[in-house]
């Protein structure tokens, strides 16, 4: 699976999502992801907070029915 700084062609080197081979990023707390063509900062206490603004993302959506087929 492309990781979502190649998919959104991302050049924020220090997001976290980049130190994390083994999980998605809508596994991982602190990432600085792009969402509908727009730099948001996700910043959350709690993971399932989270994954309300990743289930908006493109990438998610593209990604985790490929996980579910």
């Amino acid at each position: 699976m492309e990781k979502c700084y190649g998919y959104f062609n991302c050049s924020k080197l220090d997001c976290i999502r980049r130190e994390s081979e083994d999980k998605d990023c809508w596994e991982i707390d602190g990432t600085l992801c792009v969402t509908h063509c727009r730099i948001v900062d996700i910043m959350k206490d709690e993971l399932e907070s989270k994954i309300l603004d990743c289930k908006a993302c493109l990438y998610y959506k593209k990604n985790i029915l490929k996980k579910n087929n």
